[in-house]
């Protein structure tokens, strides 16, 4: 989590940016809180890539929660990871 709080604070110097992409990035629900806080209040990043892992339904619905005021963000990819039932329906 130290390495995603390291890179979020790289991340907030970068003013226009558009798309994340961390697949295989072995990110799991204590790196995607990180990242979601980040998210909450950013105003251009339009699309959010964490397929291939290890994301389950704890960490979907805390992303979901950080990205409730987050009008940007259009597209989120989670495919393949460990989100079933109650995570993909908060992710809606």
């Amino acid at each position: 989590s130290n390495t995603m709080q390291e890179l979020v604070v790289d991340l907030e110097k970068v003013r226009e940016l558009k798309e994340l992409s961390f697949i295989k990035s072995e990110i799991g629900d204590e790196e995607i809180a990180v990242l979601g806080k980040f998210l909450e209040n950013h105003k251009t990043l339009t699309r959010l890539n964490v397929s291939h892992n290890e994301i389950t339904d704890a960490g979907a619905i805390i992303l979901t929660k950080n990205l409730e005021n987050n009008s940007s963000l259009k597209l989120v990819t989670v495919e393949n990871n460990y989100i079933y039932n109650e995570g993909l329906l908060s992710l809606k």
